[in-house]
């Protein structure tokens, strides 16, 4: 059953605690912003990132990283070229879709441990997995598929709990061998943190969400952090990761500085405006932004010289049917691509799969054309052309950094914080620099763990950003009862027996795009009543648009986040309207409705379709 809005709305917004409040959920004064902790009661934080070529975790006990915020630490993971601070993000299910390797271990056991080719086609193997959920943010459902490499298919929020459970498994692990006196260590003993980029819709984040809970994270220890701001806490907390010196660090991200956040990862960059308060709290100042322009593009870039090369039916045919060549030939590509320097003239050469070549000869009936320099199992490829294969990345990302440097909200900005493992190519932040030769562009030392450790002490301090840029009008649908004089704006209406006119669904704007919002606020309440007084249940829809002052919630844009039910059974009259409450600063929206009836409270959580 649908609402309508009740007349009388003079209704105060109350501060005191909800009695479904979760350990992880923080009220706040609204005139007194005060940094309380996540999950107080539990002795470890840890995050989790899931990025689209790499993943790992970092931890640290809390009153380790409240004394020094340094105090984080990341497990080193064996490559096949050394030790590294993330593993691949690579997984592999056996041919009955069970769970079977994660990381590193996922890629040499597809790759070098199963040598029968049937048994290597029978198995799943997937990687580059996470651009899905911005890929498919306008159909993304628990139902949705994913491919392997080889083209099929398994359900997707399989894949990433399975992902998420395993590297969960391999920090209790780790805590276990840490704290051998204390065996009793559990999961319940962690607040968890995911990251997610900052420009992804509500739905990607609430699939994070769900596949989380599946992987055994109980939702009042899990937390979502945003990259950008991940990142940002990161290298204010810990000046000593930049590659500048301490004091010229403090200087450029200390009180009252503005500055731009880019977070170039695998799948993703991500743009926000930060201000640093003069209570050292962190401001929004500029949305996230964004698209799909990490650094597998340029691993796109190389898979059409393959295709240039060797025409596209042989690629196609060797990535369908040896899998394992088309592979190796790319994680070739991709060290070379970590390790390439700009302004190099010397030539690339690296390891590229003999099946190429053979499916070559076997479909043309020839050679290769003399013009392919492959020799001895090895391809040679001239640095002016290697260096084109980033070219797409650098145009996409200095035109969009140009684009948004033109709001008067940035006027003033002249910092570019570049973090993310994209922000580790030299060409990338030459780029950068070259475009915009004005701007101070500060690098971590390490770009790619700045958004997994910052995590952690997000973890710590939630609230350590004061407020947030709406990127979305939020709002419920409702039914209006028209006045004498019909609204032209409503499209669809309806009349009730007494022949009153109500218009139907009617967008009720709650938060309004643009609008910046303090964390932790609730916004003022607004009471509804049921349609009909003896419903015994209503569903309430809550809806999301880019619009500024949107109609109806089926106008075009209009993107349904999910629905609240609230159970009238135990009313004992129809007397007492509903109350609503939302706080949508937070990097997940929240919603209570109080029935003034009964006083029952209900929590929105927002599932997806």
């Amino acid at each position: 059953m649908a609402l309508k809005k009740n007349g009388n709305q003079q209704v105060e917004t109350a501060n005191e605690e909800l009695t479904t409040k979760s350990q992880a959920d923080i009220v706040i004064n609204p005139t007194n912003h005060e940094n309380i902790k996540a999950g107080q009661n539990r002795l470890f934080i840890a995050a989790i990132d899931i990025g689209t070529t790499y993943s790992g975790y970092a931890y640290s006990a809390r009153r380790d990283v409240e004394k020094d915020p340094s105090n984080i630490f990341c497990p080193q993971w064996r490559g096949d070229e050394g030790l590294y601070y993330k593993t691949a993000t690579a997984i592999v299910f056996d041919e009955h879709g069970q769970f079977s390797k994660f990381g590193f271990e996922a890629e040499t056991y597809y790759h070098e441990t199963i040598e029968d080719q049937d048994d290597i086609l029978a198995c799943y193997f997937f990687n580059d997995f996470k651009m899905l959920l911005y890929k498919k943010k306008n159909d993304l459902n628990k139902d949705i598929d994913i491919t392997d490499i080889t083209g099929k298919k398994m359900n997707a929020i399989k894949v990433f709990s399975a992902s998420i459970r395993y590297l969960k498994e391999h920090l209790l692990d780790s805590l276990h061998k840490s704290f051998v006196r204390d065996s009793n260590i559990s999961n319940n003993d962690i607040h968890w943190v995911l990251t997610v980029p900052a420009i992804w819709e509500m739905k990607a984040k609430q699939f994070m969400r769900d596949a989380a809970e599946m992987a055994g994270i109980l939702p009042d220890q899990l937390s979502l952090a945003l990259e950008p701001e991940a990142a940002s806490l990161y290298c204010r907390k810990v000046p000593m990761s930049i590659k500048e010196s301490e004091l010229k660090t403090l200087t450029l991200l200390g009180s009252g500085k503005s500055y731009v956040v880019l977070d170039q990862g695998g799948g993703t960059l991500d743009v926000t405006g930060h201000q640093i308060e003069e209570d050292n709290f962190l401001k929004e100042i500029f949305p996230p932004n964004g698209g799909s322009w990490g650094g597998n593009n340029v691993n796109y870039e190389f898979e059409k010289y393959l295709e240039e090369m060797f025409t596209i039916e042989v690629v196609h045919k060797v990535k369908r049917e040896d899998p394992v060549a088309y592979f190796d030939t790319v994680k070739q590509f991709e060290r070379k691509k970590k390790s390439f320097k700009s302004k190099s003239d010397a030539d690339v050469i690296f390891n590229v799969s003999q099946a190429f070549t053979e499916v070559y000869n076997q479909i043309h009936k020839s050679d290769l054309p003399s013009e392919i320099r492959i020799k001895h199992g090895k391809i040679r490829i001239s640095a002016l052309r290697f260096e084109a294969f980033f070219d797409q990345s650098v145009q996409s990302i200095t035109s969009h950094l140009s684009e948004i440097f033109k709001s008067p909200k940035l006027q003033n900005v002249n910092i570019i914080l570049a973090v993310g493992g994209f922000s580790e190519s030299e060409i990338i932040i030459d780029s950068i620099r070259e475009h915009f030769p004005n701007m101070q562009i500060v690098v971590p030392k390490d770009p790619g763990l700045a958004v997994l450790k910052g995590a952690v002490l997000f973890g710590l301090e939630p609230l350590s950003v004061k407020s947030r840029i709406s990127r979305y009008t939020y709002g419920i649908k409702i039914e209006k009862e028209m006045s004498a004089e019909d609204d032209e704006r409503y499209r669809t209406l309806r009349k009730n027996r007494q022949s009153r006119k109500f218009a139907t669904d009617v967008f009720e704007k709650l938060v309004e795009i643009g609008e910046e919002i303090k964390v932790g606020e609730w916004q003022p309440a607004t009471e509804y009543d049921p349609i009909n007084k003896d419903d015994k249940e209503v569903k309430i829809e809550f809806y999301a648009t880019e619009e500024k002052d949107p109609v109806h919630v089926t106008d075009p844009g209009c993107m349904k986040l999910g629905t609240l039910d609230v159970d009238l059974k135990e009313r004992t009259s129809s007397n007492g309207a509903l109350k609503l409450e939302i706080n949508a600063g937070g990097t997940e929206i929240k919603a209570v409705i109080t029935d003034e009836n009964t006083g029952k409270k209900f929590k929105a959580k927002f599932c997806l379709p």
